[in-house]
């Protein structure tokens, strides 16, 4: 792993959309993505925070757990989480690592049946990389879409919370709002999340965790 520079994104956007709880519920529609021949549906999350709702992305990642990133369950223990348009009212925050910006959701009854498999390598700079996410329409209310971009590389970035962290940069301009904890995978699986995008006509850039932090979050739960 190569550390590349660092730089301080006071401006990288936790894509997290923070919505009045008076808005009307969205409909989440059917979307997936395929990786070596399984297919898997991506997740939209809703979670509380002082009276308003976050409504972001996630990925399953076993028949009961979706990842997803730390700022889009914070102050919260309870999620609702939207796979393949059924809801899971009752789901669980079980495991967060703050510094990695990671999470892991409980559903119980384990309704999952497909969900992404994390990668035995490591991306390279230059890898083509997926990312899935929910985007929000003003008509259709949230959908699981997908982008590509190249990987960069990594970078030390400094958050808008003035924390160091050891990002993935990939060159993909589409994602925005709402990205938040969506997966982002190569040929061989699941790599890393998105936890930021930086907007702007110079250097739009998707920000995801890096993968040996997402790789060690999900084997010190027992994941996979």
């Amino acid at each position: 792993m190569v550390l590349l520079a660092t730089l301080r994104l006071k401006k990288v956007i936790f894509s997290a959309i923070i919505s009045s709880l008076l808005v009307a519920p969205f409909t989440a529609l059917y979307a997936g993505s395929s990786h070596i021949s399984r297919q898997w549906n991506g997740v939209i999350i809703q979670s509380t925070h002082h009276k308003f709702t976050r409504t972001s992305s996630g990925v399953p990642v076993s028949n009961c757990h979706v990842l997803s990133n730390e700022h889009v369950v914070r102050d919260t223990k309870q999620a609702i989480v939207f796979i393949a348009g059924r809801k899971y009212s009752n789901s669980t925050v079980v495991a967060t690592d703050h510094a990695n910006d990671l999470s892991l959701i409980f559903l119980p009854d384990c309704p999952i049946r497909k969900f992404a498999s994390l990668s035995n390598v490591e991306p390279h700079k230059g890898d083509k990389l997926v990312s899935v996410y929910q985007e929000r329409g003003f008509i259709t209310g949230s959908r699981i879409t997908q982008s590509t971009g190249l990987f960069e590389g990594y970078k030390n970035i400094i958050t808008e919370e003035d924390r160091h962290m050891l990002s993935m940069v990939i060159d993909d301009k589409e994602p925005r709002k709402g990205a938040s904890g969506g997966g982002v995978i190569s040929e061989h699986g699941l790599v890393s999340v998105i936890f930021g995008v930086v907007n702007n006509r110079s250097q739009s850039r998707t920000f995801a965790v890096n993968y040996d932090a997402l790789k060690r979050f999900l084997t010190v739960n027992h994941i996979q």
